[in-house]
């Protein structure tokens, strides 16, 4: 196994990294708003799935780092079943590009810290902290 160091400090670096990342989910929403009402939402998981598992594994081969070992998974059960939550949340995700504008559904995507604090209560059995309720807030203000 690697050693993972941490890199410093570069704030404009993770900025400019945040604001492509925003860019690319932009652009592959709006492909698959277009792309959905020519394809079923299948295939677009499968089209989107197989060229992020090429590209990976050509990266990995080129940054001398694909080493198979390191690969494996240690709980290949949990790892399938996040597999199956990841291809639930792809689906569905395509399926309300293909009926709602997008930005309905962005409004529904930025309530999912909301979402998520209010359903680790009852599926967690765990009370959230005051700290998670104001970021929620904070979400919700605009």
């Amino acid at each position: 196994m690697s050693v993972v160091t941490m890199p410093a400090q570069r704030p404009l670096h993770g900025i400019a990294c945040m604001l492509a990342a925003a860019a690319l989910f932009v652009g592959m929403d709006s492909l698959a708003k277009y792309l959905g009402d020519h394809y079923s939402p299948v295939q677009l998981a499968w089209s989107r799935y197989s060229v992020h598992l090429i590209v990976l594994v050509v990266l990995l081969a080129v940054m001398g780092r694909l080493n198979w070992a390191e690969l494996e998974s240690r709980a290949p059960w949990r790892q399938f079943g996040r597999g199956l939550l990841l291809l639930g949340a792809t689906l569905f995700a395509y399926l309300s590009v293909r009926v709602l504008p997008l930005t309905q559904v962005y409004v529904v995507n930025f309530s999912s810290p909301l979402i998520v604090t209010l359903l680790a209560i009852p599926l967690l059995r765990r009370s959230a902290p005051s700290a998670c309720w104001r970021p929620c807030a904070d979400s919700q203000a605009s």
